[in-house]
């Protein structure tokens, strides 16, 4: 499954235009931007193991990191008050993912964990449905209205769930979600 560029284009492209999120967004779209051009999304014949692993190491601050998160950012409050996840990453591992479920909690801005005013829950996931093969980046994935609450200002990274091809699963919590986004960085805010 290739990265879709057009589509990732018009999702940044159509929130660009909103003042209050454009810097955020067109920071989103630049780092993206960066991450295919640094993975490869190139027209011809796909790279090869060692091309891959080369840009691999270029992106990624370990090699040896199971999941690579290289950005995610809330989105929202929408007009009624629901807070998703703009998230992207990387499979540097040799084994083709089938799914990966992240786990997030939110916050407000003196960042209290906060719970949605609709369904009472204080975590809320995505889940991105495969395959992503050896050194796969994903492109932006957006999860809108996660949570239905205005106050929200921020997200955390709780716990990232893989299963793969194989269905073995692997699952990244506790003090190993900083190893797996960018600059050890669990909590993004707009």
């Amino acid at each position: 499954m290739q990265t879709d560029h057009i589509k990732q284009n018009e999702v940044a492209a159509a929130h660009v235009q909103q003042p209050t999120r454009g810097n955020r967004l067109r920071y989103f779209a630049l780092v993206g931007s960066a991450a295919v051009l640094l993975l490869g999304c190139a027209s011809g014949a796909p790279p090869s193991e060692q091309q891959i692993a080369e840009r691999l190491e270029r992106a990624l601050p370990d090699k040896n990191l199971p999941i690579y998160f290289p950005s995610f950012i809330p989105q929202g409050p929408n007009h009624v008050g629901g807070v998703g996840v703009y998230q992207r990453f990387i499979n540097p591992s040799k084994k083709t993912f089938k799914y990966v479920l992240t786990e997030y909690t939110a916050q407000d801005r003196v960042l209290e964990t906060v719970v949605s005013d609709i369904g009472n829950r204080r975590e809320a996931g995505t889940k991105a449905v495969g395959p992503y093969a050896y050194g796969q980046e994903t492109g932006v994935q957006k999860y809108e209205a996660l949570w239905y609450n205005g106050s929200i200002k921020c997200v955390t990274m709780v716990r990232v769930t893989i299963t793969y091809m194989d269905e073995t699963r692997l699952v990244i919590d506790g003090d190993e979600v900083k190893r797996v986004v960018r600059n050890g960085q669990t909590r993004s805010c707009i």
